[in-house]
This record gives C-alpha cells, sequence and structure tokens, in this order.
C-alpha cells in the first residue's frame, strides 16, 4: 500500500508537469532547462517557484481592484457564500502578494458589506456584542449563514403571506 501511494504521487506528478509545460511557453521554462535532460528531474513544484518567482508580482492597481471586489455591494438573491468566496479569493490574492489580509480585516470586508444592504441591522449589533475572541472569520462566516436564512425565510413568508 505504501508503494501503491508512491506510484499514485509520482503518477499525478508527472501528469501535473506534463499539463504544466503544456500550459506554459517554453521561454518561461527555459532559464530551469538542462542542455542535456531538458525538464525531466526539475519537479514540479521547482517550476511553479520559478514561475511565481518570475512572473508571480502584483501591482498596487491589482490589489486594490482585489480590495474594490471584496468590498463590492452585495446583490441579497445571491447567497451569502458567494460574499465569502469573493472576500477569500481576494484574501487568497494578497497572500500571494505576500501582503496577507488579517481575520479581522476579512471579517470588517464582509460586515461592511452586509451592513450596506441595511437587511442585517439586529444580527450586525449582535455579532458586535460578542465577545471579542468571538469575533472571527471562522466564526462570522456560520453566523451570517443563518442570519441569511433567516432573511429569505421572512422574505419568502412575506410573499406567502403579504397581509401577515
Amino acid at each position: 500500500s505504501a508503494l501503491k501511494r508512491y506510484n499514485l504521487c509520482t503518477a499525478v506528478s508527472n501528469a501535473t508537469k506534463k499539463l504544466l509545460i503544456k500550459a506554459i511557453d517554453d521561454v518561461h521554462l527555459e532559464p530551469l532547462k538542462n542542455n542535456i535532460t531538458g525538464l525531466a528531474n526539475i519537479p514540479v513544484r521547482d517550476m511553479l517557484a520559478h514561475l511565481f518567482k518570475t512572473y508571480g508580482r502584483f501591482t498596487s492597481t491589482q490589489l486594490n481592484a482585489a480590495r474594490a471586489r471584496a468590498l463590492a455591494d452585495w446583490d441579497l438573491s445571491v447567497p451569502v457564500q458567494a460574499l465569502f468566496n469573493k472576500i477569500k479569493k481576494s484574501a487568497d490574492l494578497f497572500e500571494a502578494a505576500e501582503e496577507p489580509l488579517s481575520d479581522k480585516q476579512l471579517v470588517r470586508y464582509a460586515y461592511d458589506t452586509i451592513l450596506k444592504t441595511a437587511c442585517f441591522s439586529d444580527p450586525l449589533k449582535t455579532w458586535r456584542r460578542r465577545a471579542a475572541a468571538d469575533k472571527t472569520w471562522a466564526h462570522f462566516k456560520p453566523f451570517m449563514a443563518i442570519e441569511y436564512d433567516d432573511y429569505l425565510e421572512d422574505q419568502n413568508a412575506e410573499v406567502l403571506n403579504p397581509y401577515a
């Protein structure tokens, strides 16, 4: 079974290497090539590290655009998870740029975006009253997912019974 895992890892690594080489123009991997073996002895992680080190820089314009996307208005017809995914995507970009967003910043981005909808005043008030140690990104997401579900239930109840 250890041999099977080794063989599987090797096969995945080789397949990934072939895909990477096929997807990237030769000029970008040329500095890694050996005159005799080419890229045969270059691990995928080294190829990726080279590409990222050489081409993986982000401009302040790109980072500002990512921040703006994270803070863009949220359409309440879209699940709240989409908002969290959008913020996570921006956070990943900042991480790659070696300017990681803090846990507090992630919460702040989501909080401010949700606050702009003016539909979650009470839940956000409840959130503000939590202990500082509980105000984490990991806690905020499920908290707001439940609140969003409650919001949808209230909206559906109003549609079904407008005179209630």
